[in-house]
């Protein structure tokens, strides 16, 4: 695993060098950098450091942060490199950073239906509290944010929206129990709107559907890592509902 995700990580670099410079003494503030996705942000910027030491540039400075709530024995991942510091956080409870910031990915959140299911209300906080807080800092900092929300928005769309454009409104209950992540994300999204058209924040959003790949965690709950559990067991692929 760790040699596909140095493999993932080494074509990551290389396809991003025209863009590289604007990294190059740059602050970044990763939320969730415990995480599956976090992972590999956290993963591509200690490698670009070293590239931009190989080339006499000056490196970027990291600032991970992540509550470990869900999964507290991963602290061993929290490996210390010169320019990076991880600050272990609930971010339902403290949002606020010191010093300023170029960039901020919000990576945070409570995106397996297992957990979220679980955790309704820290699910709901750390995608609107935590997401609010951050807007704000990158208001002040004047910096540049990117908002990980969710293929969930678009809820259940109708036969006739399948396959399912971007510009979709949804189809979401604001009710149930996968509601308090699929309304969470869509209020997240109208929260970086604002920010982004009243007070000039530039702020992207992107929606993840089932991604997947090396760092996520085995006991994740969601599809895939299920899939993967049951093969590397030699069990059956376990499908919830008919099946159809």
């Amino acid at each position: 695993m760790r040699a596909i995700l140095k493999s993932d990580i080494h074509e990551i670099i290389e396809r991003s060098k025209a863009n590289l410079q604007l990294l190059q003494g740059k602050r970044v503030l990763i939320t969730g950098a415990a995480g599956f996705l976090g992972t590999y942000f956290f993963s591509v910027f200690t490698e670009l450091n070293s590239y931009f030491k190989e080339i006499s540039q000056v490196p970027v400075t990291v600032i991970a942060v992540d509550s470990f709530l869900l999964n507290p024995t991963e602290k061993e991942i929290t490996s210390k490199s010169t320019h990076t510091s991880w600050l272990v956080r609930d971010l339902t409870k403290d949002a606020n950073f010191e010093g300023t910031f170029d960039y901020i990915i919000h990576c945070a959140g409570i995106a397996s239906p297992h957990h979220y299911r679980a955790n309704p209300l820290m699910t709901i906080d750390v995608t609107i509290k935590a997401t609010r807080e951050l807007l704000e800092k990158a208001k002040s900092d004047k910096s540049r944010m990117l908002f990980f929300s969710s293929s969930e928005v678009y809820g259940d769309p109708s036969p006739n929206n399948v396959p399912t454009k971007e510009e979709y409104r949804g189809n979401v209950s604001s009710r149930g129990p996968r509601a308090c992540y699929d309304e969470s994300k869509r209020l997240g999204e109208t929260l970086c709107w604002v920010y982004q058209h009243y007070f000039d924040v530039h702020v992207s959003v992107v929606r993840p559907f089932n991604v997947y790949g090396p760092g996520m965690l085995p006991n994740d709950f969601r599809v895939l890592p299920n899939f993967a559990q049951a093969v590397s067991n030699k069990k059956s692929l376990e499908v919830y509902g008919t099946g159809d």
